[in-house]
């Protein structure tokens, strides 16, 4: 007996998305437009862009991102409308959506508007709620409108946020594009002939984001005689396409006051609006932006289905670093206050806190879903409160041990523990910092551990590319081809160790002459220091450098062939991190956090005392007289510190976002 055919399955193809940007002079904000639509990692999208012939810079942005599918013209047109209808028509998609090109969509806005198409297949366009932003795109404003009513639409100006639109092609088929005779109330009128035939489902998130700028017609402000005219005409062309005759002034009121009581009773019944977003929207707050942190903060924006923000409570402090603007590819801030200096405790000769007088109102603003606060600090109370108001999850972040932690008093230590049962997760970023959160009673559970990253593969190809040229390199640290060099970068501080950096230095010379050190940075004790090699007899053979950005290191770290750190204290040392990513062979102090989760004794480097000189002194001169040993610990470092790769610790960053969401039934 024959059996039927079977027909293969075929995969489901996901309905395609066409969105369409007008522009003109907009390359201030265009990029952050394109980057929203390529950020839903959608597979099934385009965007198409008509710019209308502009000399600002826009087309070199647009250029770049030609690759990745971004559809774009440059022409001179008749206007934004005229712009609009040419993209509408370009389109392609099954489901099209108009952004403006100084707007942008929240993350993971396709999946809910496609989500709600394949749910509700009588809906032939949908419409939600829309952040008002200022030109630097922090929130000013959140608009939760209301489900669409007729009377609500064409008398009480029922917003139907532009940016938050999306309809099925047919829509445009049956009910055709912008009247480009409009300048004010164009989608209004569009919005009026559409309702005729299909009424618009409304969902209740935030789908957009809608700047406010002074180029804008909104935040320039409308031509009110001209605006009044064309919204006069749109009401009237709204009912006679309905059949019905327009209210006078009194039923106009009531409709308008219908419409207020609506909101009021949402509001009452609904106060909190957090759970709005497509995305969880995470609030990282941080004393500032340091360059090791950077390639954490890329990664943990490269996870789509999150929108993270990185909040500085201060410019700087007492370093010398430098971030470029281009390096950060997350939304960040500095916000205002006070940074007041005190008197340390333990090895650290001074300390820093930063008081800010708007943390709380750009959180009730921004309302975000996670609030990761690093440390224990005055910001950690303020973001505290915040989640208990609004039920957002608090997630402690930080890299301080038990060793730091001796040194503190009970007033400290009462903050820690209410600002600990408060928080749905804690990360930690070594071993040591995850038995902090232990000793305070953090269960297992609720404790996740990324480590201290940096720039890994960027490291390694510098190092790599930089090969051809070490020679060079290595002359102007006064090395030759001969010599071992071995490298120190940090300050130049007593907790760092280098005493007894120098006196095991000065030991291993007498037994592997070829050995030479280089200290890269700056501090209080550099002059007691080189008296110090004056005194040993080593200062011919140790070179100085002063403070280097980052971009300048990885050359020396190419340059050496060993590195060492000798802190007697640290809660990390993210300096080791970047040593093995260069393929370096490490001698990193048991002081230090990256001892317990980067190092493997006798793999990848040895773990030292800084303050036994002999010990140091035999693990230098080991490395300088065995230049195999030397490259099977570099190898094996650069496998190791996979372990702290950015999208690795990222990864359980992440996780810890996850498990405060879910602790607090957001997700």
């Amino acid at each position: 007996m024959a059996h039927p055919a079977v027909k293969p399955i075929l995969p489901v193809m996901e309905p395609k998305v066409s969105i369409v940007t007008p522009s003109f002079n907009q390359a201030r904000y265009v990029e952050h437009c394109v980057r929203s639509v390529l950020d839903q990692d959608y597979p099934n999208a385009e965007h198409v862009i008509f710019d209308g012939g502009s000399k600002d810079g826009t087309v070199d942005i647009l250029r770049r991102y030609e690759s990745r599918g971004v559809r774009w013209t440059s022409e001179k047109d008749q206007g934004q409308s005229d712009a609009i209808n040419k993209g509408f028509r370009a389109a392609t998609g099954d489901i099209i959506g108009w952004i403006n090109s100084d707007d942008w969509y929240a993350r993971g806005a396709f999946r809910v508007v496609l989500d709600y198409f394949r749910d509700h297949p009588e809906a032939q366009w949908v419409y939600g709620n829309s952040l008002f932003t200022d030109p630097e795109g922090r929130v000013v404003r959140r608009v939760r409108t209301l489900p669409y009513r007729w009377d609500w639409l064409l008398y009480s100006g029922l917003l139907i946020p532009q940016p938050g639109i999306f309809m099925r092609r047919q829509v445009i088929e049956e009910c055709g594009v912008l009247n480009a005779g409009l300048h004010s109330v164009m989608d209004y009128e569009w919005w009026l002939r559409i309702v005729a035939k299909h009424p618009p489902h409304f969902i209740d998130r935030y789908l957009a984001y809608f700047r406010l700028h002074e180029a804008s017609k909104t935040g320039a402000g409308e031509d009110k005689p001209l605006w009044r005219r064309e919204r006069a005409q749109s009401m009237q062309l709204g009912a006679t396409l309905s059949g019905r005759p327009l209210k006078g002034p009194l039923g106009r009121w009531l409709v308008c006051a219908g419409k207020q009581l609506a909101r009021a009773a949402r509001t009452l019944r609904q106060p909190r609006a957090c759970e709005q977003h497509c995305a969880p929207r995470v609030v990282v707050t941080i004393n500032l932006i340091a360059p090791y942190r950077v390639p954490l903060f890329n990664a943990l924006n490269d996870h789509h289905d999150i929108e993270p923000q990185v909040w500085a409570l201060a410019a700087t402090e007492n370093r010398e670093w430098q971030v470029a603007e281009t390096d950060m590819r997350f939304p960040h801030r500095v916000l205002r206050g006070a940074t007041l200096e005190l008197a340390g405790q333990g090895m650290e000769k001074r300390r820093f806190m930063h008081l800010n007088t708007d943390l709380l109102k750009n959180l009730w603003r921004e309302r975000p879903d996670v609030v990761v606060t690093a440390e224990f600090s005055p910001a950690s109370v303020q973001a505290a409160l915040y989640c208990a108001a609004t039920g957002a999850a608090l997630v402690s972040w930080s890299e301080t041990t038990p060793q730091f932690e001796a040194h503190i008093g009970p007033a400290q230590r009462a903050v820690r523990r209410w600002l600990l049962r408060r928080a749905a997760a804690c990360i930690a970023t070594s071993s040591g910092s995850r038995e902090k959160y232990r000793l305070y009673g953090v269960p297992n559970e609720n404790i996740f551990m990324s480590l201290q990253t940096a720039d890994v593969d960027g490291i390694a190809r510098r190092c790599e590319a930089m090969r051809a040229q070490r020679d060079t390199l290595r002359q102007g640290l006064g090395w030759s081809q001969s010599d071992v060099g071995v490298l120190y970068v940090g300050s130049f501080i007593e907790r760092k160790g280098l005493d007894g950096l120098m006196r095991g230095f000065a030991v291993a010379v007498k037994s592997a002459p070829a050995l030479k050190l280089a200290l890269i940075g700056s501090g209080e004790l550099e002059a007691a220091l080189k008296s110090l090699a004056q005194e040993l007899g080593v200062a011919d053979r140790v070179t100085w450098q002063p403070y280097r950005q980052q971009p300048e290191l990885w050359d020396y770290y190419g340059a050496a062939d060993a590195f060492v750190l000798p802190s007697r204290l640290d809660t990390f040392g993210v300096v080791v991190t970047e040593a093995m990513a260069a393929g370096l062979p490490v001698l990193c102090s048991k002081h230090a956090g990256a001892a317990q989760d980067l190092m493997s004794d006798g793999a990848n480097g040895w773990v030292i005392d800084p303050d036994d000189p002999a010990q140091l002194a035999q693990r230098l001169a080991a490395l300088a007289v065995d230049a195999g040993l030397r490259a099977c610990m570099g190898k094996d470092s650069l496998q190791r510190v996979r372990a702290a790769a950015p999208e690795t610790v990222a990864r359980e960053f992440y996780r810890a976002i996850l498990h405060a969401l879910a602790s607090c039934g957001r997700r």
